[in-house]
């Protein structure tokens, strides 16, 4: 008792700290995945119990052989608690992970209770098998077996092959792109994003959490539909909630339509080696250099004098929207221009060449997506027939901007020409938005 009394007084006094550090009864995990249930994860929860008895050959089943000991006081707590357990497991719909880890602290109590029912079997066979005492070896054979079997499967199903093996490129891709985040972002930057652990680790940025696993107020959010999604990713964090508190960064996938209206831009020039399509980033361009808009030409259906097409990938632009095979283009404003062909796709080519326009300002900003292929999928500034600037997209269909600097041509007149020579796969390029600005100070 004496034991027991010890290590309730060390947890009470954690669970005081705790509840008055947090404000709330429970870990935030719980409100995230399971405040508000009603039973709707349980049928998520079957699936799950059944991936960790598939995963080990149902081997685990054998502890329901254990309800014949109930009257034993050592079998009878173990094997109620491993039953509610399991069951508590199943009514808050399991986990997302491979390895089933829910069910990791139920392992040596399970192994306990197998053990017991073989020991039950072999009992049984014994007093049956009396003249044949190898017989009942066999059962412990068989449990030696049963052993092994758990074993190889784990290796061809379990962890090794689920996480290590079939993650491990995934997990070194996030933790170089989060180092070199890290290392090229300003000392109190933060980031939206679900991958908090990477983004606080290997990046150290400050994290706002999309899923709430780490944030209360999204956390205690009562979704409609909680327990039929994926398990603690079925809260998403308000819109407006994340961007007042200004994050240098979203990461992309988690709040990409609507971006470029709240004051962010994507940034798709990173290194190609991260193998990373971008990022959003708070847009401080204007603030930063004091910048005032000159020009904009942001694509309306109605006639441009003066632009001339050619080939068959511009004869039908500006365009409102995607194709449905195409995908769904992020970030344009209304119409814009695409070298996608509505029947064609990628198979098409063409050239498509502004009127000639007069560059009064410091900076020149578009908006371009599609085909990463610099050398057949690309948009030009001319100035007096020479390639004085030049994009491409970066193998999505993203707008990501575009910075080019033309103070040293003010005053000249220069023309913008948008190439497609690809075809195949991402062989078509998009663009929107092109405005000239001017250095407020001037």
């Amino acid at each position: 008792m004496a034991i027991f009394g010890a290590a309730a007084l060390i947890f009470g006094f954690y669970f005081l700290w705790r509840y008055q550090y947090f404000g709330y009864l429970l870990p935030n995990t719980f409100y995230v995945k399971a405040s508000g249930l009603r039973g709707e994860a349980v049928a998520r929860g079957w699936r799950y119990l059944h991936g960790f008895l598939s995963d080990r050959a149902y081997v685990p089943l054998l502890a329901l052989g254990a309800v014949l000991g109930v009257r034993d006081r050592i079998i009878r707590p173990l094997f109620t608690w491993a039953f509610l357990y399991s069951a508590y497991v199943v009514y808050v719909g399991g986990d997302f992970y491979p390895g089933h880890r829910f069910f990791v602290v139920l392992t040596p109590f399970a192994a306990l209770l197998c053990a017991y029912t073989l020991d039950l079997l072999a009992a049984w066979v014994r007093a049956r098998c009396s003249e044949r005492p190898r017989v009942a070896s066999g059962v412990w054979v068989l449990g030696t077996a049963l052993v092994v079997t758990i074993g190889i499967r784990g290796l061809m199903v379990g962890p090794l092959q689920t996480e290590v093996i079939r993650w491990g490129g995934e997990v070194e891709r996030v933790r170089a792109f989060m180092q070199w985040l890290g290392e090229h972002s300003p000392p109190d930057a933060s980031i939206v994003t679900g991958d908090i652990g990477s983004s606080g680790y290997y990046a150290n940025l400050h994290v706002y959490d999309f899923f709430g696993i780490i944030d209360p107020v999204t956390a205690h959010q009562r979704p409609t539909r909680l327990g039929r999604g994926k398990a603690g990713h079925e809260k998403h964090a308000d819109p407006d909630y994340l961007l007042a508190k200004k994050p240098t960064y979203i990461k992309w996938g988690y709040m990409d339509h609507g971006l470029y209206e709240r004051g962010y831009y994507f940034d798709a020039d990173l290194p190609p080696s991260l193998d990373v399509a971008g990022i959003w980033r708070r847009d401080e361009l204007v603030e930063k250099r004091n910048l005032e808009l000159l020009s904009s030409l942001p694509f309306q259906k109605a006639p441009y004098p003066g632009w001339t097409e050619a080939g068959e990938a511009f004869e039908s632009w500006p365009v409102r929207s995607a194709p449905p095979h195409q995908g769904r283009p992020v970030g344009q404003v209304g119409w814009f221009v695409s070298s996608y062909h509505r029947i064609k796709g990628d198979a098409v080519v063409g050239e498509l060449r502004s009127a000639p326009m007069l560059l009064e300002g410091d900076v020149l900003t578009l908006r371009v997506a599609g085909g990463r292929i610099p050398e057949a999928l690309k948009v030009e500034l001319l100035v007096d027939g020479e390639v004085v600037a030049s994009a491409t997209g970066h193998d999505n269909d993203i707008f990501a901007r575009k910075v080019w600097e033309i103070s040293d041509y003010r005053g000249r007149t220069g023309t913008l020409r948008i190439v497609d020579e690809a075809v195949g796969g991402w062989g078509h390029i998009m663009v929107d938005e092109i405005q000239q600005w001017v250095e407020g100070a001037r």
